[in-house]
């Protein structure tokens, strides 16, 4: 399954030079650690603009596009504040090695796992989604799903 979600505020970051596309990749993975629901965005650009990251109007951009594609369904119910929402927690696995998805949501014994990317579609990506499905199917949950989203297209891929 592919979607490729659409949004009128969302930046045409093709447009622009590899290192500029770097950055705002890196910047949305970090601002996206912070953020559990839509509430989270505002204080999370404003934690960006107090380390130095970005400034007020950069800030005030990057606020509308993140409040758009909020809007946007699978978004909506995911940063709605109806899930428990884990970013960036360490899996266990054994001889001491640690995972670490950008964000779980938990809602009803339903379990959605979703990795953040920033740059061109690899299988790699789906390879280490499937490792953290099948970390939640040990830890007991029958049907996990998990998602990529890259950011820098906007489009969510679900991974069987």
């Amino acid at each position: 399954l592919k979607l490729k979600i659409h949004s009128e505020a969302y930046i045409n970051l093709r447009d622009i030079k590899k290192s500029d596309r770097v950055e705002h990749g890196k910047l949305m993975h970090e601002l996206f650690e912070h953020i559990a629901s839509k509430d989270d965005v505002t204080p999370s650009l404003k934690k960006a603009v107090s380390e130095g990251r970005i400034n007020q109007t950069t800030a005030k951009d990057y606020e509308s596009i993140l409040f758009n594609l909020l809007q946007e369904d699978p978004f909506r119910s995911w940063f709605s504040g109806e899930w428990d929402v884990l970013n960036e927690r360490a899996i266990l696995r054994g001889k001491q090695q640690q995972h670490r998805p950008d964000r779980v949501m938990i809602r009803a014994g339903e379990l959605v796992v979703v990795d953040y990317k920033t740059g061109d579609r690899s299988d790699k990506h789906q390879a280490q989604v499937k490792g953290y499905l099948n970390d939640f199917i040990q830890m007991g949950y029958s049907e996990p799903k998990g998602f990529i989203w890259y950011l820098l297209t906007n489009e969510l891929v679900e991974v069987e």
